[in-house]
C-alpha cells in the first residue's frame, strides 16, 4: 500500500496543524465544561480539516485534539470512546465530501453535521454511562438540547469558514512548496 505523499506536503502540514491548534483551543479554553456536559464547538476545525485534507488526516486530527486535550485539560484522563468521538468530527465529514462531487450547499452540511453530532453524542453517552452508570439518563435532556442548539452554530459556521478557507487557498495556491 502506498502512502498519498501529497498529505504531507509542508503547506498541507501548515493547514492541518493551524485547524487542528484552532480546535484544541476550542475545547479546551473556549467552551463550559462540568463534569458530564461540555458546551463547545470544537468541531468545526475537525469538519473543515477533513473536508480539505481527507479521512486519514481527519483520523490523525480528531486523535491528535483530543490527546493535546487529554494534557492540559484536568477533566480530561485517558483515551476513551470520548477519543473516537473526536476522530468522527472529521472522519464523517470527509468520508462525505473530500474528492466528491458533492456541493458544500446548507442542506449538505446540515446532514452531515447532524449526522456527526448524533454519532458523537451516542459515544460520548456511552462513555458517560461507563463512568457514571445510571446516573447520566438525568442529564440526557440537557445535553440533547445542548445539541440541537448547537446545529444552526455549527452548520452556519461550516459552510461560510469552508468557503472563506477554500477561497483563501484557491488565491494563494502556487506549487513552490
Amino acid at each position: 500500500m502506498k502512502l498519498n505523499t501529497s498529505l504531507f506536503t509542508t503547506k498541507n502540514l501548515n493547514r492541518a496543524a493551524i485547524l487542528i491548534a484552532m480546535s484544541v483551543v476550542l475545547k479546551s479554553y473556549l467552551s463550559v465544561t462540568m463534569s458530564d456536559i461540555r458546551i463547545t464547538l470544537y468541531g468545526i476545525p475537525l469538519i473543515i480539516l477533513g473536508i480539505l485534507m481527507g479521512p486519514l488526516a481527519a483520523l490523525v486530527a480528531g486523535l491528535a485534539v483530543d490527546w493535546l486535550y487529554v494534557i492540559t485539560s484536568p477533566f480530561a484522563f485517558s483515551f476513551n470512546l470520548m477519543t473516537v468521538s473526536a476522530m468522527m468530527w472529521g472522519l464523517i465529514p470527509a468520508l462525505v465530501f473530500y474528492k466528491k462531487n458533492i456541493r458544500l450547499n446548507y442542506f449538505n452540511v446540515a446532514i452531515v453535521v447532524i449526522f456527526t453530532s448524533l454519532i458523537a453524542f451516542t459515544l460520548n453517552t456511552l462513555q458517560l454511562y461507563q463512568w457514571f452508570n445510571v446516573g447520566i439518563y438525568e442529564k440526557l435532556p440537557a445535553r440533547f438540547i445542548i445539541m440541537i442548539v448547537k446545529w444552526p452554530i455549527q452548520i452556519y459556521a461550516v459552510k461560510h469558514l469552508y468557503q472563506l478557507v477554500n477561497n483563501y487557498l484557491d488565491r494563494n495556491s502556487y506549487e513552490g512548496y
